[in-house]
């Protein structure tokens, strides 16, 4: 299910917003970012929101041009929810910020698990 957010009702530099559901249960919620431009807000609003990031590294995205730019990648793990942002993802414009319940979390790692375990 997509859901669809009018452009004046969005924050500054989310550029879409999606919603997955299980059944009738909201598992997650992923906003796509402007990416780099926005990062570094989106950053600090995730920190004053949920402290210090469980995990934190700065990622390195270079162009065929030659540009290259720093990407926030962090992410936060509570009993009930799981925080991923990632700053810059494939390209230096799009971001991405996605919060959903720790089963879709754990479903998703087990799938990608399972996934490193095919044998071609």
């Amino acid at each position: 299910m997509k859901l669809i957010v009018p452009f004046d009702k969005r924050p500054a530099g989310v550029v879409d917003v999606s919603l997955s559901l299980k059944g009738r249960q909201v598992t997650s919620i992923a906003l796509s970012t402007n990416g780099h431009r926005s990062q570094d807000s989106f950053s600090a609003l995730l920190i004053e929101k949920y402290g210090k990031p469980t995990e934190s590294t700065n990622a390195t995205l270079s162009n065929l041009y030659g540009a290259s730019v720093e990407s926030v990648v962090a992410g936060w793990s509570f009993d009930n929810i799981v925080v991923d942002f990632m700053g810059a993802v494939g390209r230096f414009d799009e971001g991405m910020i996605i919060v959903k319940t720790k089963a879709a979390a754990d479903a998703q790692a087990e799938s990608a698990s399972a996934q490193s375990k095919i044998k071609l």
